[in-house]
């Protein structure tokens, strides 16, 4: 069987859950560098991941209806949490802040992608 490698690692994470595949994510940015401003590099990336990916769970796990103006809807987040217990979260959300957060987001994908083309090219740095 001939198989690009491409290939293999999309058959391999297909099934992999967000936190999983920022985690192999992490483990093999960490096989390519030990150098200390690249890892402060993914730590600062890996912030900006969990943000982006929190965000991305309010909006999407909220419920919406429909706001007093053409501009603005309301949110409302119910949770449900083993340390918390129950939370609940009712906001009206412009249009604009959605626009920002949907552009917050993009730029962390564009950034994930940059480094994970920057970081292929290097040889590993530590052997397993």
């Amino acid at each position: 069987m001939n198989c690009k490698p491409e290939s293999v690692a999309r058959l391999v994470t297909a099934e992999l859950g967000f936190r999983q595949l920022v985690q192999l994510f992490s483990s093999l940015y960490k096989l390519r560098t030990k150098d200390k401003d690249e890892l402060k590099k993914l730590k600062t990336l890996l912030k900006q991941i969990d943000g982006a990916s929190k965000k991305r769970n309010e909006m999407i796990h909220s419920f919406w209806v429909e706001g007093l103006t053409v501009e603005n809807a309301k949110r409302f987040r119910l949770e449900a949490k083993r340390k918390n217990g129950i939370s609940q979260d009712f906001n009206t959300t412009s249009v604009n802040e959605l626009e920002e957060i949907a552009v917050f987001i993009s730029r962390v994908a564009y950034e994930v992608l940059e480094c994970e083309y920057r970081v292929s090219s290097w040889p590993f740095a530590v052997n397993i």
